[in-house]
């Protein structure tokens, strides 16, 4: 059936599960286990509260209700005490946060809150925010420089923890279900949005316990000691009022990123553009890998066109290669119609096998889009470009 007859719920229903093959749900990340503060990765802005309540207090007003002009944590200038260190310590996350924007393109900048700590049966354990709140850190640029904190959008559940929770005592969390009890519609560290997460975990079955029936105060983010860990019962989770501002990536792909902008818009095939063409694959169509140098043979046995030299994609190949990289640049060379994968552990010459492939169609006059989830990986391949005089016709592009 053609995709242009299904229903746009459909369409969208299947873009989520493909986005959700991306969602993070390692064990090392600290979106799902949360160990500790850490001067790159998670702020404790429970220390806020101590060393000025005012600006924690118009910080925590600030959260849920989408953007906001953002709230001002503290000056910019390193100084002594406990202030000064506070600030050293979001100037840290801050160069981290922009790092990580520059590299992978995605912003994971968040405050979250509460924790939702505990085990399941089988003894694993997990420590994550319940809700994100996407932000925006800033040192502002008139007057004395702040560090300014701004909430981008409404907060979101986080991901990961929700597919951990899934698979590991089969609760299914919902966030209208969440937003339906809330009366005034907006998620903040309050009595009444306190009420709610609990209750809707409960009944969204999360063996919740030790959990207050009122908002308890602020609690700083401390270590969850090992021993105190193993000897926590199985089966088991808490709330706490923890409020931390952090990196939390849902995903290891930025990937995730795309089809969350395209869940936004249009469901039309004018609106997903390429992308209508992966949902109208069969999700229950697995293709067997196929080994290069079999295609090729394959290809020999059928006999190639006529318009193509058996050493075509060779030519041009200013690196060496061998046999398995000349197999794929035979088969991209004959084969242009369909994709090809190629896998292969780190040293085993995937990108020396790139620049050569680059190399070939700069030197066709082909124009080549090249694609990577990380910066370092299209430096080498331009580096490589480079040193074989072939700079000028390159365009690299860090941030899209």
């Amino acid at each position: 059936m053609s995709n242009a007859t299904t229903p746009p719920s459909e369409r969208a229903a299947r873009l989520s599960a493909l986005r959700d093959r991306f969602i993070a749900v390692s064990m090392r990340s600290r979106t799902l286990r949360l160990g500790r503060a850490t001067r790159s990765g998670a702020l404790d802005l429970g220390r806020l509260a101590s060393l000025d309540a005012a600006r924690y207090a118009a910080l925590t007003a600030a959260l849920g209700a989408g953007a906001h002009p953002g709230v001002v944590l503290c000056s910019a200038v390193s100084g002594g005490g406990a202030l000064g260190a506070f600030s050293d310590d979001v100037e840290a996350l801050f160069k981290a946060a922009r790092a990580e924007r520059v590299e992978t393109g995605a912003d994971t900048l968040a405050v979250g809150w509460p924790l939702l700590q505990g085990k399941g049966a089988d003894g694993t354990w997990l420590r994550a925010p319940l809700l994100l709140f996407p932000c925006e850190l800033e040192k502002t640029t008139k007057g004395r420089a702040r560090w300014r904190l701004s909430p981008t959008s409404p907060p979101q559940l986080n991901e990961a923890l929700i597919q951990a929770l899934a698979r590991m005592i089969g609760a299914r969390l919902d966030f209208d279900v969440f937003l339906e009890r809330d009366e005034d519609g907006i998620f903040r560290p309050d009595d009444e949005t306190w009420r709610n997460l609990a209750r809707s975990l409960i009944d969204s079955g999360v063996p919740l316990t030790d959990t207050p029936t009122t908002l308890p105060p602020v609690r700083e983010l401390t270590r969850w000691d090992p021993l105190d860990r193993d000897a926590a019962p199985n089966d088991a989770f808490s709330l706490q009022s923890v409020l931390t501002l952090g990196r939390f990536p849902v995903s290891s792909s930025s990937i995730v990123l795309d089809y969350q902008e395209m869940l936004a818009g249009g469901m039309s095939d004018e609106e997903l553009g390429a992308a209508a063409l992966i949902l109208s694959v069969d999700e229950d169509a697995q293709a067997d890998p196929v080994d290069a140098s079999d295609a090729v043979d394959a290809m020999d046995a059928a006999g190639a066109p006529p318009e193509l030299d058996p050493t075509h994609g060779l030519t041009w190949r200013p690196l060496p290669a061998d046999d398995s990289q000349d197999a794929v640049a035979r088969v991209l060379a004959r084969d242009t119609e369909r994709g090809l994968v190629v896998q292969g552990p780190p040293g085993t010459g995937k990108s020396q096998m790139i620049t050569n492939l680059l190399a070939g169609a700069i030197a066709r006059g082909e124009r080549v889009l090249m694609v990577c989830q990380k910066r370092a990986a299209l430096d080498v391949v331009a580096e490589r470009l480079e040193a074989l005089g072939l700079r000028e016709p390159l365009a690299v592009v860090h941030d899209l």
